[in-house]
């Protein structure tokens, strides 16, 4: 959210930010990953120093990728 800055203990996953910032039920797309520091990244890892944050939807070209990868993962793990 422009500008807005969140804290928590060095550690904590970017997911928690996220849920904070952008609560689920305020959103028309899931949040799938963010841009950290312009870095594409994904939401289980921990935030350790201060960074800049932009999340990354399924409206985005980003979003649209890391679903359709995820499903081809999930449909290889059912054999």
């Amino acid at each position: 959210m422009g500008g807005t800055v969140f804290s928590a203990p060095p550690g904590t996953p970017l997911l928690d930010y996220v849920e904070a910032a952008y609560p689920p039920d305020h959103s028309d797309y899931p949040i799938l990953a963010a841009l950290v520091d312009n870095e594409l990244r994904e939401l289980t890892i921990p935030v350790q120093r201060d960074v800049m944050v932009k999340p990354i939807t399924l409206s985005s070209s980003d979003g649209h990728r890391i679903y359709r990868r995820s499903l081809v993962f999930l449909a290889d793990n059912r054999r």
